[in-house]
């Protein structure tokens, strides 16, 4: 008997519309137990092919981020979220406080043995090596493994968080707060303290207070979260 949950063809959430943060975290629960339950359903999600599930990208990129953000922030379960993908921002979240709307994006180790391969793509051949044979290596080299020590990993994730901001710096998003998303940068750089790793990258980018309010960056694990604000 297959207990996994449905997933449904179209995206749970609908642009422009408003939804509680309880949605959010009922959504990723849904989700998580679908790719537990079921591995096919794992793979498409991996690999986030429009025509498997139309809506992975989004979940992968934004959603699930967004997911992370509310609760490394401790956000409460009727403090709601707008899906925005049209605007500026993502998403604008709203607390009983504030308003924060949030652009996102996402940054990927760069490997020195990935030479000029970008590093979105040697992060998508990874979850296909995955899906074919079980595992990847990380690295740079997918089927096979990389030697490397700690401070490459360092090198390679500090790297991602810089370029990833600077990608950023548009006009367009002035007044936003950049949530940047590195998925396994604590694996990566568990020698490190996830502060100690981050906020070097953000400082490298000197004008990004022009552009921003603040830089969020976070992974999966609750100390994976450090938040930078504008400078008054």
């Amino acid at each position: 008997m297959n207990d996994a949950p449905v997933i449904e063809l179209n995206c749970p959430f609908q642009p422009d519309m408003i939804y509680p943060i309880a949605d959010l975290r009922k959504a990723a629960d849904r989700i998580l137990r679908g790719w537990q339950a079921d591995q096919a359903l794992s793979a498409k999600f991996r690999t986030q092919l429009r025509s498997d599930i139309p809506w992975a990208k989004s979940w992968n990129e934004e959603f699930f981020p967004l997911k992370l953000f509310a609760d490394h922030m401790a956000l409460a379960d009727d403090d709601t979220f707008q899906w925005t993908p049209d605007g500026a921002a993502d998403f604008t979240v709203r607390t009983s406080s504030e308003a924060i709307p949030l652009q996102c994006t996402m940054a990927y180790p760069i490997w020195a043995a990935a030479g000029d391969k970008p590093a979105g793509q040697i992060y998508h051949l990874e979850m296909r090596q995955y899906n074919s044979a079980g595992h990847s290596y990380r690295g740079g080299l997918v089927s096979e493994p990389c030697a490397r020590d700690t401070e490459e990993d360092l090198k390679a994730w500090r790297s991602a968080i810089t370029g990833a901001l600077r990608a950023k710096l548009k006009p367009g998003y002035r007044g936003c707060r950049l949530l940047i998303f590195v998925p396994a940068c604590q694996h990566d750089t568990i020698d490190f303290d996830f502060e100690d790793v981050v906020r070097p990258a953000i400082d490298a980018v000197e004008n990004w207070p022009c552009c921003f309010d603040a830089v969020y960056v976070l992974d999966a694990p609750p100390a994976a979260f450090c938040a930078v604000r504008r400078p008054n």
